[in-house]
């Protein structure tokens, strides 16, 4: 439910922005992505997040199967970096926020690499008994 509802905000981020700054035009916003790379990395984290908010019902996941859709909704941490990304570079004055917000995203991050590590270390060898003389 948070990826959905990551991803619905997301939407409705751009839609304002495509609505009320411009004003339903296209070419006005691909002239504005172009000119700030900063919408380009987070109109291009909310078209991450598209496969992951349809593949996010237990419907989907049972076509996929469990280990191709965990695969495809590690996307969400390329979303979720990327998100962090556009909200530093849109900021102008006090980066605090987006800093506090790059400093949560990569603790959690780092979380879930040392949980990997653990989980791929391999098992200690069994050690064999000596025979007795």
């Amino acid at each position: 439910m948070l990826g959905l509802y990551a991803f619905f905000y997301a939407c409705v981020h751009f839609l304002l922005f495509f609505c009320l700054d411009r004003g339903f035009s296209v070419s006005s916003t691909f002239t504005e992505m172009v000119k700030r790379k900063f919408l380009i990395i987070g109109s291009t984290a909310l078209i991450v997040m598209i496969p992951l908010a349809v593949t996010s019902t237990n419907a989907m996941i049972k076509r996929l199967g469990g280990k191709r859709w965990r695969a495809l909704h590690r996307l969400a941490y390329l979303a979720a970096i990327g998100g962090v990304i556009h909200y530093y570079m849109q900021v102008k004055a006090d980066v605090r926020q987006p800093l506090v917000f790059a400093a949560i995203l990569t603790v959690l991050l780092g979380y879930r690499l040392l949980d990997y590590a653990r989980q791929r270390k391999p098992a200690p060898a069994p050690v064999a008994a000596k025979p007795k003389a």
